[in-house]
């Protein structure tokens, strides 16, 4: 099979740079994307159904919901896992 030479000098995306770099530690959560295989909990389906019922489904700050940020945080912090 044949490459380009230009192929050769293609760089990874930020992404997979970051994705790399994330894999290095033990600790890192990512909440990126779901895992299809892993069923979703019957409360959290009933959470999504109420929010689209009451057409509150917009997405949030890119940074994420501060209050929500601020429990992760917390429970993080807690040392509970």
């Amino acid at each position: 099979m044949y490459f380009s030479d230009l192929s050769w000098s293609i760089r990874g995306t930020l992404g997979r740079k970051f994705l790399a770099l994330a894999q290095q530690y033990d600790d890192v959560v990512d909440f990126t994307l779901g895992d299809p295989d892993i069923p979703t909990p019957e409360g959290i389906c009933e959470a999504a159904r109420r929010c689209i019922g009451e057409h509150r489904t917009r997405y949030t700050a890119s940074a994420g919901i501060m209050q929500l940020r601020e429990a992760i945080a917390a429970y993080e912090h807690s040392g509970c896992c």
